[in-house]
């Protein structure tokens, strides 16, 4: 393989001393009860920004409506819902849908007991992607 002109080259003798030691990292320590606990805030906290994030989408619409005049109102409401703001406001909302629903098949495993009737012992359930 023929060598390159003017590329920097780093000598790897610089780094021979170097080691990387992963026994020294500190290992999160969490029980069950505090894991329930965290799923349970999690989807509350999902179940506020899905709130939030609807009522953005309804003030929208009651903005775009015309008490005047059904076509325009129609008019407003088609060139609201094609904009690209009100279609990722409601993909994100669908995703927060899924992600509560994963996180409540997980918290309902954790109360079975490891893995539960779902998967083999010590795997919660994960997204299909």
């Amino acid at each position: 393989m023929a060598r390159r002109k003017n590329v920097k080259r780093i000598d790897p003798r610089y780094f021979l001393d170097e080691t990387v030691n992963r026994g020294d990292a500190p290992t999160l320590q969490e029980d069950r009860g505090d894991h329930i606990r965290g799923i349970g805030e999690k989807i509350e906290r999902l179940e506020d920004e899905i709130g939030r994030a609807e009522a953005s989408l309804e003030e929208a619409e009651r903005l775009a409506t015309d008490p005047s005049s059904e076509e325009l109102t129609f008019q407003n409401l088609m060139d609201l819902r094609t904009r690209p703001e009100y279609y990722e406001t409601q993909l994100r909302i669908g995703r927060m849908r899924e992600k509560i629903g994963l996180l409540g098949q997980q918290g309902a495993q954790l109360e079975l007991g490891a893995g539960g009737p779902t998967g083999p012992v010590g795997q919660l359930a994960r997204p299909d992607y």
